[in-house]
């Protein structure tokens, strides 16, 4: 149904943030597939997403309130659309720096997301 699709759609987008950062350890020749391959499946993994939520936001709410949801819902994620690249961009240029701390490195960005992902 439309949750496992959701939930299925979480976990392909969770694992693959998580190994995009392992792309770049493939062979030159064949790096870039690898990269394409796994943007593919990212983008079909938040069409899953994005399609799951919209439609169990329809389904749930009240036909007197779906335009006003359905604008707060898209309103929210234009939003996070916005200002997430730029929380992003710090988080990983601040890893980028050698800290001296185990588990802050260039794939500390990926790693948050995917775990905001799960």
């Amino acid at each position: 149904g439309i949750v496992q699709a959701q939930l299925l759609g979480f976990a392909a987008l969770a694992g693959l943030l998580f190994l995009l950062p392992y792309t770049g350890m493939l062979p030159p020749e064949v790096r870039w597939y690898g990269v394409v391959v796994v943007y593919f499946i990212r983008n079909a993994a938040q069409y899953f997403i994005f399609s799951s939520n919209q439609t169990l936001l329809n389904r749930t709410v009240d036909p007197k309130y779906r335009g006003r949801i359905n604008g707060l819902a898209m309103t929210f994620g234009s939003t996070a659309k916005a200002v997430g690249p730029i929380g992003a961009t710090m988080v990983f240029a601040w890893s980028l720096r050698d800290h001296g701390v185990l588990p802050v490195s260039e794939r500390l960005y990926f790693e948050i997301s995917a775990l905001l992902s799960a």
